[in-house]
């Protein structure tokens, strides 16, 4: 799930990726307006899935992705479906290379692909080391 905002559209590669390391994994890219629809969006859908992936990118800081994150948290409490919450500041608005854009968007479906195995296949990675 993602906003149009983002600007980017990593779900076909990412989708690619994990049917290499998981049979039956099914994604369903969904997109809304704005980054402040997707808590809405989540929590309309949860019922149906058993994890959901929010990827939303901003050019700076700003106290909406602080609230995007908040609102998405509340949504899982009530759901009791994980979010994989992948909100990161990005300039890729101002990428004008196809070559750049495309580097770009590779780097972000490894992250996130790497993080969702390791959240799927490797919970121990999530806990702190000291």
């Amino acid at each position: 799930m993602s906003d149009f905002e983002s600007g980017i559209n990593i779900f076909p590669e990412l989708e690619e990726k994990l049917l290499e390391e998981i049979a039956d994994f099914e994604i369903e890219a969904e997109f809304v307006p704005s980054k402040l629809d997707l808590p809405m969006k989540a929590y309309s859908r949860a019922q149906d899935f058993d994890l959901i992936f929010v990827l939303c990118l901003h050019p700076e800081k700003d106290s909406e992705a602080g609230i995007l994150k908040e609102k998405l948290v509340e949504v899982e409490l009530k759901t009791g479906v994980p979010i994989i919450k992948a909100i990161e500041v990005s300039e890729i608005d101002e990428i004008e290379s196809e070559d750049e854009l495309l580097m770009e968007k590779d780097a972000l479906v490894e992250k996130w692909f790497q993080h969702l195995i390791n959240y799927l296949f490797h919970p121990d990675k999530f806990v702190p080391t000291k």
